[in-house]
């Protein structure tokens, strides 16, 4: 329990509304279906992913993280209930442990981490790619 609210308040303090900004194996959640690490790598990650996250002091943080092949990324986070432009990122990233994408942003050394849970999913993690609690997963989670 203390785990999961750990990672609700530090996940609520990263992307909050006013932010400037291994497993051998993983299991898909959806289907049950048990992914190795090899079969991970092999698997294509990269592409467009959409969701919206959780946020501190607004509806959520609609979300479109474009991971391309050439190891660059791009990042538009929209804060919705709140005026403004979205708030678009970009950089490298790097594969960590055959299952965890760290994004680096050139302009701050800031990381963020996304955990690949299949070949249309990934999930944003801490840098351990520790999870939240079950409830919590799908708040986490960017689709192709």
């Amino acid at each position: 329990m203390k785990k999961n609210i750990l990672f609700i308040i530090a996940a609520a303090v990263l992307y909050s509304c006013d932010f400037k900004r291994s497993s051998e194996s993983n299991v898909n959640d959806a289907t049950g279906t048990e992914q190795t690490e090899d079969s991970i790598a092999q698997t294509s990650f990269t592409g467009t992913y959409y969701g919206t996250l959780p946020a501190a002091d607004c509806e959520g943080i609609k979300t479109e993280l474009v991971i391309n092949a050439d190891s660059t990324y791009s990042l538009t986070s929209e804060y919705l209930g709140k005026q403004g432009e979205p708030f678009l990122e970009s950089g490298v990233y790097h594969l960590v442990n055959n299952n965890l994408i760290e994004l680096v942003t050139p302009s701050s050394g800031e990381k963020t981490y996304y955990k690949i849970k299949n070949d249309s999913t990934i999930l944003l993690t801490n840098s351990a790619g520790e999870e939240p609690g079950a409830e919590l997963l799908n708040e986490y989670m960017l689709r192709k």
